[in-house]
């Protein structure tokens, strides 16, 4: 990486810019910052963009333009876009995860689509803290920097968390919400053997810098428990080759700060707590648009989790995708664009247009 530098404890990393096809993935050129209400870091988030496939009335919009239709004297009249999509991927993933998905030309193509790395993950800085507080943080500071007032959330288990809690904390800036098989509830201690919690050991685990092959590396995450070839190879997507040992592995993501942060992943946080909400005897919720879409053969949402979901989401839908686990996304493609195109109204768009 280019420009590494050390401040408050943080790794920060300017990242030459990646062109590809589909988007560019690009990071912040500015330092972690300090939010100044709580004096807490911000961390510049590493993402890739994709501009929306298709045009809103033929005319391609910048996503900070007004909300309304305009039309000059003598001009066609020019509808707005949408907001753009924000995806929060999940533990050990990262922006590149959904990538083949998101490039779709029927995934929801009126919109930029923005696929963010967390924090410790992906191409994203390293640092100690590693909570949903800090996600959302992060989340709110992309936001910012990139002149998105509100967009369409999207978040896969811990980024679904991540999401509920944005959208919960700053309603205005959350005009949808999908979330990806997971509830707004605390997960027992035998959730630390499901395969994600499982894998994040097995990482911590096996030291690549060790070993000459990545094949080596596959065999000793096998070795320490990941049997599951397909997870393994999610896994594999981690490992990098290590410039300042050439012919030798590392692994990219923060796997510390991820092990150490794995109990609290696996919570829900207090919602009765001040920096919530200032008006204890009003209730928190999302009036927003919701779906929540579960996998059939994942345990992580089931029918007890509905209350609680209605509860802070009212007009939440709540969807199963058949013959699915816990990663819907690349189980279940199709589906997935699909249910996301009806929600946003794109299925209607696409047919009408």
């Amino acid at each position: 990486y280019e420009g590494v530098k050390r401040e408050w404890g943080v790794r920060m990393m300017k990242m030459p810019n990646e062109i590809g096809t589909g988007g560019t993935r690009c990071t912040s050129s500015t330092a972690v910052s300090v939010d100044d209400e709580r004096r807490k870091c911000v961390v510049p988030l590493n993402f890739f963009k994709i501009n929306a496939k298709r045009t809103v009335s033929g005319h391609k919009l910048s996503s900070g333009s007004d909300s309304v239709s305009t039309r000059g004297e003598g001009e066609e009249l020019v509808a707005a876009p949408p907001p753009p999509v924000i995806i929060i991927h999940g533990v050990l993933a990262s922006s590149g995860t959904y990538r083949s998905v998101l490039k779709r030309v029927d995934f929801a193509p009126w919109r930029d689509v923005y696929a963010i790395d967390v924090r410790n993950h992906g191409g994203s800085p390293h640092v100690s803290e590693m909570t949903y507080d800090a996600i959302t943080r992060d989340i709110k500071g992309f936001m910012n920097d990139e002149g998105i007032d509100s967009a369409c959330i999207i978040g896969h288990s811990m980024g679904g968390k991540a999401g509920m809690l944005l959208a919960l904390e700053e309603p205005t800036r959350v005009s949808e919400l999908i979330v990806l098989d997971i509830a707004p509830k605390s997960y027992s201690n035998q959730y630390s053997m499901t395969p994600a919690f499982v894998a994040a050991e097995a990482m911590y685990a096996v030291d690549p810098e060790s070993l000459r092959s990545r094949q080596e590396v596959n065999s000793a995450l096998e070795a320490h428990g990941v049997t599951d070839p397909r997870i393994r190879g999610f896994l594999m997507t981690n490992l990098v080759s290590d410039e300042s040992r050439p012919g030798h592995y590392t692994w990219r993501l923060n796997i510390q700060s991820i092990k150490d942060a794995l109990e609290h992943l696996q919570k829900w946080p207090d919602l009765s707590l001040s920096r919530y909400s200032s008006d204890s005897a009003k209730p928190l919720q999302y009036n927003g648009k919701v779906l929540f879409l579960s996998g059939e053969k994942s345990s992580y949402v089931t029918p007890d989790d509905h209350a609680a979901v209605r509860t802070l989401f009212p007009h939440a839908q709540l969807h199963t995708v058949p013959e699915t686990g816990h990663w819907i996304v690349s189980d279940s493609p199709d589906v997935f664009v699909s249910e996301v195109n009806e929600f946003l109204g794109d299925n209607e768009q696409m047919s009408s247009s």
